[in-house]
């Protein structure tokens, strides 16, 4: 059995002199073809990784790009809710000075109904919660005043205009009266975040 794989060797080296100490050429050109495998593929897997970091980079610049936007998409969004929250103070500061003089002397000229706060109040109210706790204090006294003079005049006015019982309408000033320097001061502390 020794036999066979000298003869196998002989036929594979095609007549050089087989040893055990000299290699054949055969031997010796599979050895650098394995290399030149070995070889090929490491450069196919850097190509590869480099590719691969390249795509990652791509989609990190890109992920980067829509964050960015998204930000200013968001800061356009609070600017225009700001930019709203104004309107709806800078009205009520309007119906406030309508109906401060009505409240003081004026009654008989009070129209048939009442609406000191706006329906979309709540929104005033989560703006000023988002700039500070100091404003959104202010924002829930100015509130607090409003519904109280909301109720008294509407109170007042509920009944027919012979019937109706003055000694609402002071106290109704008087809630109008506070309700109106705080007012001017969220109006001013909403353009200054506004700016």
């Amino acid at each position: 059995m020794a036999h066979v794989p000298l003869l196998f060797m002989e036929v594979l080296c095609s007549g050089s002199e087989v040893s055990s100490q000299v290699p054949c050429d055969w031997l010796n050109l599979a050895g650098f073809g394995i290399q030149c495998l070995l070889f090929a593929g490491l450069v196919w897997y850097t190509l590869e990784t480099r590719r691969m970091r390249k795509e990652g980079q791509r989609q990190a610049d890109a992920a980067m790009e829509s964050l960015k936007l998204l930000k200013v998409q968001s800061e356009q969004k609070d600017a225009q809710e700001l930019a709203r929250v104004l309107f709806i103070l800078n009205d009520m500061q309007s119906n406030l000075m309508f109906w401060m003089p009505i409240a003081k002397d004026q009654w008989g000229t009070a129209p048939e109904t009442v609406k000191l706060l706006p329906d979309d109040w709540s929104s005033v109210f989560y703006q000023a919660g988002k700039a500070s706790i100091e404003l959104r204090t202010e924002v829930q006294t100015i509130q607090k005043h409003l519904t109280e003079a909301n109720l008294q005049i509407a109170r007042f006015l509920s009944k027919p205009p012979n019937c109706r019982d003055p000694s609402l309408m002071p106290t109704a000033y008087a809630n109008l009266q506070k309700a109106a320097p705080l007012l001017s001061k969220a109006i001013s502390r909403f353009e200054a975040k506004l700016g």
